[in-house]
């Protein structure tokens, strides 16, 4: 799978760009909608990994060889899948299977949360900066 490859140099580079534009943002180098625009390209681009880790998945467990030794059916004759869920719980003969976020997909749970957080408190200075202007200008 070519995405095994690509996929590192990808969450690298999306890092490495966060990283920059929190920076960046800090020292006021870029406004506050760089915090949005990155967070709705990572969230699109987990999306889509997620949509082709579960294309994989259901490609894998369900063609399987139809000349194969085993031949497994469901109760009513139909071939048996062996597609484990993407997130959940299932039960695929006799094993139990769980597939739950682990510690990666928690970490950037709390940096994508982060960036939003970011986003705000960014979008809430420069309301009040638009406010002060305003009044100032009033006054004047």
């Amino acid at each position: 799978m070519w995405e095994f490859s690509t996929f590192p140099i990808v969450i690298g580079v999306m890092v490495a760009l966060g990283v920059l534009i929190g920076v960046f943002g800090f020292f006021n180098i870029l406004t506050h909608k760089w915090f949005i625009g990155w967070f709705l390209f990572m969230s699109i681009l987990g999306v889509l990994g997620m949509y082709d880790f579960n294309a994989w998945m259901i490609d894998y467990g369900t063609n399987l060889d139809p000349n194969a030794i085993m031949k497994l059916a469901n109760p009513d004759g139909t071939p048996m899948s062996y597609k484990p869920p993407l997130f959940g719980h299932a039960k695929m003969l006799n094993f139990d299977v769980t597939s739950l976020p682990a510690t990666g997909a928690w970490m950037m749970f709390i940096g994508m949360t982060l960036t939003l957080v970011a986003f705000y408190l960014g979008w809430k200075k420069e309301s009040k900066n638009k406010e002060s202007e305003i009044k100032n200008y009033a006054t004047t």
